[in-house]
């Protein structure tokens, strides 16, 4: 997908964009370094125009606490520092004055500090310490939240979910601070076609794309960004009663709340979180409130988990809004978020128990009705409605298939028949079946009773919905992409394919491989062009880097072509039953750091140290990844202390450590005895991080581990006084 470079000005975004500062990394906005080639920092820049756009703090509050790059940043005492928002323009120039520059640059040191960046010429930084020092430090709301698009099973977030979040964000004129892989930007507008407004930091570059393109590939998003507000009610007391977490059950909701301060006027609605603190649901309508200040009511009403509430763990609370549009979790006089824990769940039949060997045949993808077979046993002899649906990987989209009535006999094995309708389902998800017990008209899929298979599971088994309106071409696909072979991230991936086309008007084919995963968060798109002169056998071949992800994932080939001069592509048409397309495939996780390796063992010119003495540690590196994302390594390398109380200290360090892969690599490291160190035995060790371009998505260990048994990875040292 396209990155479509926008002017802030277009028309046709319904929001936005809400930032109008066109800041950047480099001079003038870096003049806090005497290096004109250490940038900013994008994470520092990207937070810093979350925080224009408020033009707050007008003063800092506290320390930035330490942390370690190439060496130990000490603490950063901040605390009375006035921010000159006055002084800082949307767009800094040769041109602007020295106060100004200082006061925008000072600014953004600051920012990027929070954000522990390592301040270089690429500087990079972490917007998860900055999220936490906007409200440490910059005066912002406690109940600034982060959403992980990682595919947690207990959150789900789907691009749709998250797209609607961002729209309810952005009405109410808060701007999103975004990570993606490499960079953090902020989202600042929306379009009605699902496209999202982002500021770049690159001194006004702004672009419209989708959260799921794969030029943004959006991982982490920060909601709720804005100065930090009193509350002005809290809640004392909070009671559920007795509730089971499923889809359709109410109970009664019980509350005291009381004003803090001043008199309150406003609503209260109940809401579920998930573990993150997001809100999935509202259980209830917008309730009226007027209390005076210095009062306190009495809350009760009817709560009723909702049908379509997503599965997993949940909180119920209570939140309470001024406006009747921005509802903030009720805290009780300790700030603490008062909240019920709870399970959503399904209702699971005890009664019924369905054969898992009902299998779906393919026609049913073809936009026509078709039959399908299943067996079910029984404890009761009873006429019973059973219903078959199929339901979303993360429980959020449901389509009900079919259902009948069906005479059930406990004696014997019940061999039924049922005509499913596929014709509604969106295509390229994937999809679990079950069936369910008292399906009647007025009843659906989260109310019903699922039936167990006779393995103890609750869905029959993953389907794959093909696209109904999937049109193939007169282009043949001759072989399969060959994925019983693994296929790796981070790491770069070879795929080839034949087939036949006939002869092409201007010669040439495009032929298209598009990517994508079950519940479409995850789309790319390549493309390569073939020349075809006469009909015949052509290959297509792809290589395919992969990065971003943190686990393994199933995702999807998908072969298209467009011949010139045309507008439309289309499938290739599998020559036999044997070829698929599209093809699921298994992207595996690796993480970079189990491919690096001692491969001689470490040791060190003296074993008998005092402080402030100086020593070499010797060794040797292999770092033996295949496939990987280009032929060279750049980390950084640590030599390490730790005594028997866990306490570690660098002492000594190789930046840029250039590896390149399947070659050896000598290391003979400088090292010195840290002042103070107290006398004892210590062991020493190897220590690799920030290890490019692997270290967005890898995870160090504490040490280095030899190649073999046989590889030496620590040794003991004595330190005296």
């Amino acid at each position: 997908m396209k990155i479509k470079r926008i002017d802030r000005k277009k028309p046709d975004l319904i929001v936005g964009p809400l930032t109008t500062t066109e800041w950047g990394q480099e001079r003038p906005y870096n003049e806090v370094f005497d290096n004109p080639n250490i940038a900013m920092g994008c994470a520092g820049v990207a937070g810093g125009q979350v925080m224009k756009y408020y033009n707050h703090p007008p003063f800092a509050t506290g320390t930035l606490p330490e942390y370690f790059t190439t060496e130990l940043q000490p603490e950063m005492d901040i605390d009375g520092y006035e921010y000159r928002w006055d002084l800082m323009p949307d767009v800094l120039t040769d041109d602007s004055s020295q106060e100004q520059k200082n006061a925008t640059s000072n600014f953004l040191y600051h920012a990027g500090y929070a954000a522990q960046t390592t301040f270089n010429a690429g500087s990079p930084g972490n917007e998860e310490f900055l999220a936490e020092a906007m409200v440490n430090n910059f005066g912002y709301d406690k109940n600034l939240t982060k959403i992980v698009l990682y595919k947690q099973e207990e959150q789900g977030y789907t691009i749709q979910e998250v797209s609607k979040l961002l729209r309810e964000e952005l009405d109410l004129g808060r701007v999103i601070m975004t990570a993606i892989p490499g960079h953090a930007v902020v989202c600042d507008g929306y379009a009605d076609d699902d496209y999202f407004s982002f500021n770049y930091g690159w001194d006004g570059e702004w672009h419209e794309q989708k959260l799921d393109s794969s030029d943004i590939e959006a991982r982490r998003l920060y909601i709720g960004i804005q100065p930090a507000k009193n509350e002005t009610l809290l809640i004392s007391h909070l009671d559920i009663g007795s509730l089971e977490g499923f889809p359709g059950n109410s109970t009664r909701l019980k509350a005291q709340v009381s004003t803090s301060g001043k008199d309150f006027a406003g609503y209260y609605r109940v809401v579920l979180l998930d573990s993150a603190g997001v809100r999935r649901s509202f259980l209830t309508l917008p309730q009226e409130l007027s209390l005076l200040a210095g009062n306190n009511a009495q809350i009760e009403l009817q709560i009723d988990i909702p049908v379509d509430a997503t599965y997993g763990k949940r909180r119920i609370a209570l939140t309470y809004s001024e406006d009747g549009k921005d509802y903030r979790p009720l805290r009780n006089d300790a700030d603490q978020i008062i909240a019920y824990d709870i399970t959503i769940k399904k209702y699971i039949s005890d009664k019924l128990i369905i054969n898992r060997n009902t299998t779906i045949p393919e026609e049913a993808f073809l936009n026509r009705p078709v039959d399908v077979n299943f067996e079910i046993t029984s404890s009761i002899s009873a006429s019973k409605n059973i219903g078959c649906y199929i339901v979303g990987k993360y429980y959020n989209s449901i389509y009900k298939l079919g259902s009948g009535t069906y005479n059930i006999d406990a004696s014997g094995l019940n061999k039924c028949t049922m005509t499913l309708d596929f014709s509604n389902v969106d295509p390229y998800n994937d999809y679990f079946l079950a069936f369910v017990e008292d399906d009647a008209d007025d009843a659906d899929f989260s109310t019903s009773k699922l039936l167990p298979t006779n393995d103890g599971t609750i869905f029959i088994q993953n389907i794959r919905v093909k696209d109904k309106d999937v049109v193939y071409g007169d282009v043949i696909l001759l072989s399969n992409i060959d994925t019983s072979k693994p296929f790796y991230t981070p790491g770069t991936n070879k795929v080839s394919f034949k087939f036949w086309c006939d002869k092409q008007v201007g010669g040439v084919i495009k032929i298209i491989l598009l990517i994508n995963d079950k519940s479409s968060n995850y789309n790319r798109s390549l493309e390569t062009t073939i020349l075809v002169g006469e009909a015949g056998e052509y290959t297509a071949t792809f290589n395919i880097p992969f990065s971003g992800f943190m686990q393994s994932e199933k995702l999807t080939f998908n072969l298209l072509s467009q011949k010139a001069l045309e507008e439309y592509t289309f499938y290739l048409k599998p020559k036999n039953d044997e070829i698929s397309n599209p093809v699921d495939f298994i992207l595996q996780y690796r993480n970079a750091y189990d491919y690096l390796h001692l491969v001689k063992s470490i040791d060190c010119d003296k074993k008998e140290l005092r402080p402030n003495d100086e020593l070499t540690v010797h060794s040797s590196l292999l770092f033996d990844m295949k496939n990987g994302v280009g032929n060279i390594v750049d980390l950084e390398l640590y030599a390490v202390l730790s005594n028997a109380d866990g306490d570690t200290y660098n002492i000594g360090k190789a930046s840029d450590f250039l590896i390149n892969t399947l070659e050896e690599k000598d290391v003979s490291l400088n090292c010195k005895i840290p002042e103070g160190i107290a006398p004892a035995r210590y062991t020493l060790f190897l220590r690799a991080e920030e290890m490019v371009p692997y270290q967005a998505e890898s995870t160090p260990p504490e040490m280095l581990s030899g190649a073999n048994n046989t590889i030496i990875s620590q040794i003991e040292l004595e330190i005296t006084a």
